[in-house]
């Protein structure tokens, strides 16, 4: 990053002007900082199988997202793997119990908050 804010005519003023600060300090904090603690929140209460399971409802987040705020449209293969990945996130809780239960809603709201 270093090596691009030193260059000439870039960009970065942009992330910063006035009417984009709002729009960049949540960025900083919802990808920076609540993604982080609510992953690692999830993995203090479970397994590594599970929470690699989960971290594939970055998937899924980032579907919904590209519907509600780009207004993207999906495919039908899209929608079966989107369906596909929540199935697998279902199936991953099932096993885990009520402890799963609360680390798959952390770590997916981690994702959420990530919002590729």
């Amino acid at each position: 990053m270093l090596p691009y804010i030193f260059r000439k005519n870039n960009n970065l003023k942009l992330l910063f002007h006035k009417g984009s600060r709002a729009k960049t300090l949540g960025i900083i904090f919802f990808g920076g900082f609540l993604g982080p603690v609510l992953l690692l929140a999830g993995l203090k209460t479970a397994n590594a199988a599970s929470v690699s399971i989960w971290l594939n409802m970055e998937l899924v987040a980032t579907a919904i997202l590209g519907i509600l705020i780009f207004k993207d449209t999906l495919d039908r293969n899209t929608w079966i793997g989107v369906g596909l990945t929540v199935i697998a996130g279902i199936v991953t809780t099932l096993g885990e119990g009520s402890s799963g239960l609360i680390s798959a809603l952390l770590i997916t709201a981690a994702c959420i908050s990530w919002g590729h």
